[in-house]
């Protein structure tokens, strides 16, 4: 992919991510420059964050864990990203956590602008794989994440 590629799927990001903030009550951009866009949604614990530069981006989900260094190069990347800001906002994921603040996976479902499919957050070490696998399941403990706005029917 050329840099010109990247520069245009951010450009078009930046345009698509103002108007999905403007739409949606519980998202505000905190920055917006040239070369990076930082959105938003809800507040407090609820808190997830895009942050968005030219060739990537990175989702911070309210559970802590997150997607790092994603492509943003082409428009598919770009519908992805806003899927993903739609499924976040609409509450569709999922997050597990063991005891005492083991590391978690989180999942996110998209199911809008094309997209049918599950997102796997940041995963855990091999290692931590295999110590995962020794916990008890009953020690687990699964939290869908929270829903941003009210779906009117």
């Amino acid at each position: 992919m050329s840099r010109t590629a990247e520069i245009e799927a951010f450009r078009r990001l930046r345009v698509e991510l103002a108007s999905f903030a403007a739409a949606e009550p519980a998202c505000e951009i905190d920055h917006d420059s040239a070369k990076a866009v930082l959105l938003r949604m809800g507040d407090g614990d609820d808190m997830s964050l895009l942050d968005a530069s030219i060739g990537s981006f990175e989702l911070h989900i309210s559970s802590g864990q997150g997607l790092n260094y994603e492509l943003l190069r082409s428009e598919r990347d770009v519908e992805k990203v806003l899927a993903l800001c739609d499924a976040v906002v609409a509450g569709r994921g999922v997050s597990l956590s063991g005891p005492n603040g083991y590391p978690a996976r989180s999942w996110i479902f998209l199911d809008s602008r094309g997209f049918k499919e599950a997102v796997t957050t940041t995963a855990v070490s091999i290692r931590s794989c295999r110590r995962a696998r020794s916990i008890k399941k009953s020690l687990w403990q699964r939290k869908r994440l929270p829903i941003l706005k009210a779906e009117f029917v």
